[in-house]
């Protein structure tokens, strides 16, 4: 669940890289 938001939040604002990998 918490993947496809993070994929959906990074895409949409790309200004977070370290909290979407985390989140991977």
């Amino acid at each position: 669940m918490w993947k496809l938001t993070a994929s959906s939040t990074f895409e949409m604002l790309p200004i977070l890289p370290v909290e979407a990998e985390i989140a991977l």
